[in-house]
């Protein structure tokens, strides 16, 4: 990988007011978050994929799309709208932070920041 390691982290909360349960909901065949999960583990720079989720299905599923759930998460960070927003800090503690500090890189030169 040469310059570095890059972390696809993935959060998928269990519950949507939208569409339940979507991400474990079959979409052509397989769960929707599989589609997310194989399309990261195929990208060519990406090392690990990690989903960040409060559901234990979804967790499940996850793991069987090829992703790490290092843990559940814990439901203090859940918003009812959706927002995670000490989903980074969760995820710090559960990634070495030499894969953290790469992703915070490249997440700042992708956007701009």
């Amino acid at each position: 990988m040469g310059e570095g390691h890059v972390v696809a982290l993935i959060p998928a909360r269990g519950g949507s007011k939208g569409l339940a349960r979507k991400n474990v909901r079959p979409l052509a065949g397989k769960p929707l978050i599989a589609h997310t999960i194989q399309a990261a583990c195929r990208a060519g720079r990406v090392e690990r994929v990690v989903v960040s989720t409060d559901d234990q299905e979804i967790a499940e599923v996850a793991r069987e799309s090829g992703a790490e759930v290092p843990f559940l998460r814990p439901t203090a960070y859940l918003t009812p709208s959706g927002a995670t927003p000490s989903f980074g800090s969760s995820r710090r503690r559960a990634i070495p932070s030499r894969s953290w500090s790469t992703f915070r890189q490249r997440m700042s030169s992708d956007t701009g920041g």
